[in-house]
């Protein structure tokens, strides 16, 4: 080895490859950097023949740190791509010296997975002994049995991040509800209030997704399910209550607010009505004046105890929201199936009669001391008050608008993890605070009748998620047609046209790539004709591709805006499995010059696999304009081909089910010169 040394050329990969099998060593040994004290990806190894089997020969702590070398397609971090890279303690991984023969730099390639016949896990790690992965950091998942085995056999378990839903077996393990396909949201509305009922709405598509998970995979009679529905309801009710502080704040700074113009007017009419009887009784302007000055500042205590009830209100309200949305969780765990934008009208609106007739109930008190003041207004209640203004429920003018943090609207508020932006209902609070109206006087119909609702609908409302025939087709109740069961008629596809700050732009799926027959035939999109180029636009708004069934996936296309609208839209990605609802001959529209190119010169042309031919104008090397001269009709995206002396040219079709009409001139070709 010594006179090898002679001969080193200490360049990197000229001194040999030098690779070994190591052990990852006890995480507490590099702690530090698995909790971000460190940087990159680095694990203490043990190695085979490097290092001795002891740890007093050797402590932990004084193994070299080995690097991770990233798998192509991983992402190094440029451009913000990047995947992590995670080991555990006691994996067995492989690799190299990055220094040859000196064996100080270690770098790790790979790892071994755990066989199912490996030696019983040790709860203590130990040098090239089998210890168990599971450390301070990396805690055994709550849904999933302890299970470290991956190899190729049946007990092999895919890590709970990688786990599709479907894979999980009820007989041996716990489902785990991964992020993918879960919905995030951003806080992009303009109010406090929207951007509550837009988390609230996420929050409930994703607890309907997660128990349609838990009911297709366990028996819901057992003790287990229903440990796990309970546990999910909890964390839901949580999350919401929080988030309900949106709604709570600005409902009673809204109530507030309308409280004040009326305290004012009635120490006003006070004032007036005891100076006009003072005044009647003894003649005299002056002790006519004293005595409603008298008379008003008798109310200064009464009022300041309704403005002091104010500063803790909101925190004693919002106490009370979740029991409310317990009881609305477990009522969707049982009567709904599918979740619809309809569901997230009527839950905010219990919401807000929740928090309305805790408002209304606390404030009775105060209000009492100030009743003269209330008596020249016939018929007042803190209910009808805010329910009867919109304005004060949103909390939209005067001293509430003051505390209410602007949020510039960013376009879209909503993101399937995995996926991508997808539009989101618009928050209407007329129509939820109609759904909370019309919800409520069914409660107090009922109360009247001496037989009040059950539990929390007697706070709530009779919302249709407290009905069992909400998922039955054709459910229809006092708060419109909001059907929560699956479709019973696949669609085809949908183009949602959101962001870009403009609005009004819709468009139409055209299909091709067909595959099947009747009711089970599905295609891609192909194409997207716009129908509306809307107006407003600053920038290309996001396109979302949606069918009814969520059965089709994959489609993603692009707008091209032109003076404020929504000129075209071409195709990124054209999708599958979709289903099929017009299957009308397409032909090519137009051609969307996606990057020009450089280069190309005047006889440059242009073709695809169907043979269409086309006009190439190019100007200063660059294509500027391709026309299609015929019409074949086509049931795929076309591919274009370039042929010229140039490169770099992007080209694509957008395509149309309105065939030109017959003898229009499309290009004049002379034949004879």
């Amino acid at each position: 080895m010594e006179e090898n040394n002679f001969f080193k050329s200490n360049f990197v990969g000229r001194d040999g490859f030098n690779w070994w099998i190591g052990q990852i060593a006890d995480e507490k040994s590099y702690e530090k950097q698995v909790t971000g004290g460190g940087f990159g990806y680095r694990y203490k190894v043990r190695i085979m023949g490097y290092h001795p089997y002891n740890t007093s020969l050797l402590p932990d702590d004084d193994l070299p740190f080995a690097h991770v070398m990233l798998p192509p397609g991983s992402g190094t971090g440029s451009g913000q791509w990047a995947e992590s890279i995670h080991f555990n303690q006691g994996d067995v991984v492989i690799g190299f010296f990055l220094d040859g023969d000196n064996g100080q730099v270690p770098i790790i390639m790979g790892m071994f997975g755990n066989s199912k016949f490996r030696s019983e896990d040790s709860d203590i790690p130990s040098p090239f002994k089998v210890f168990s992965g599971y450390s301070k950091t990396v805690k055994p998942s709550r849904y999933t049995i302890k299970n470290e085995v991956n190899d190729n056999s049946d007990e092999s378990q895919p890590s709970p991040e990688s786990r599709p839903r479907e894979e999980t077996v009820q007989r041996e393990t716990k489902p785990l509800i991964p992020d993918q396909g879960k919905i995030s949201t951003v806080p992009c509305k303009e109010s406090s209030i929207a951007n509550s009922v837009n988390e609230i709405s996420a929050s409930i598509e994703n607890f309907v997704k997660d128990i349609r998970t838990f009911k297709a995979q366990f028996d819901e009679g057992t003790e287990y399910y229903r440990d796990l529905v309970k546990e999910e309801i909890a964390g839901v009710t949580e999350h919401i209550r929080n988030w309900s502080g949106g709604i709570v704040g600005p409902t009673v700074a809204g109530t507030y607010e309308g409280l004040v113009p009326i305290l004012q007017g009635g120490l006003d009419m006070l004032y007036k009505t005891v100076y006009g009887i003072v005044l009647a009784a003894t003649g005299s302007t002056q002790a006519a004046h004293k005595a409603g000055v008298k008379a008003q500042e008798a109310m200064v205590g009464p009022v300041k105890a309704v403005q002091d009830l104010y500063k803790c209100i909101v925190g004693q309200v919002l106490n009370g929201v979740a029991d409310m949305v317990e009881g609305m969780l477990n009522s969707i765990v049982d009567n709904v199936a599918n979740f619809a934008d309809c569901m997230v009208d009527q839950f905010v609106g219990g919401i807000l009669n929740g928090v309305i007739d805790r408002i209304s109930g606390m404030m009775t008190g105060v209000l009492g001391g100030v009743s003269k003041i209330l008596t020249f207004f016939s018929n007042f209640s803190v209910d009808n008050m805010i329910r009867n203004s919109l304005d004060l429920l949103s909390g939209l003018v005067g001293f509430a608008s003051c505390n209410k943090r602007k949020v510039v609207n960013r376009g879209t508020c909503k993101y399937i993890n995995g996926i991508g932006e997808v539009s989101g209902n618009d928050v209407d609070m007329g129509r939820i605070l109609g759904n909370a109206n019309v919800a409520n006087a069914a409660k107090v119909a009922a109360k009247a009748t001496g037989f009040p609702l059950d539990g929390v609908q007697d706070i709530v409302g009779a919302l249709d998620m407290f009905d069992p025939n909400m998922k039955v087709p054709g459910f229809k109740s006092a708060l419109g047609a909001c059907y929560s069961g699956f479709p019973t008629v696949c669609g085809g596809p949908k183009i949602n046209i959101f962001g870009g700050r403009g609005s009004g732009a819709n468009a139409l799926a055209l299909m091709g790539n067909f595959v099947g027959e009747g009711s089970s035939r599905t295609g891609s999109v192909i194409s997207i004709k716009v129908a509306d180029g809307g107006s407003g636009y600053l920038y290309p708004p996001f396109v979302e591709v949606t069918d009814n069934c969520k059965q089709g996936y994959g489609a993603h296309a692009q707008a091209i805006l032109k003076d404020g609208k929504v000129d075209s839209i071409y195709i990124v990605t054209e999708g599958e499995g979709y289903p099929v609802e017009d299957d009308s001959p397409l032909v090519i529209d137009k051609v969307i010059i996606v990057n020009p190119g450089t280069g190309y010169g005047d006889n440059t042309f242009v073709t695809d696999q169907f043979d269409n031919e086309y006009d190439v104008e190019v100007f200063n090397g660059s294509i500027v304009r391709v026309t299609p001269i015929n019409n074949i009709d086509i049931t795929e995206i076309p591919i274009f081909e370039v042929i010229g002396t140039g490169d770099g040219a992007q080209l694509s079709a957008v395509l149309t089910d309105e065939r030109p009409p017959q003898g229009e001139v499309k290009q004049v070709i002379d034949c004879v010169s």
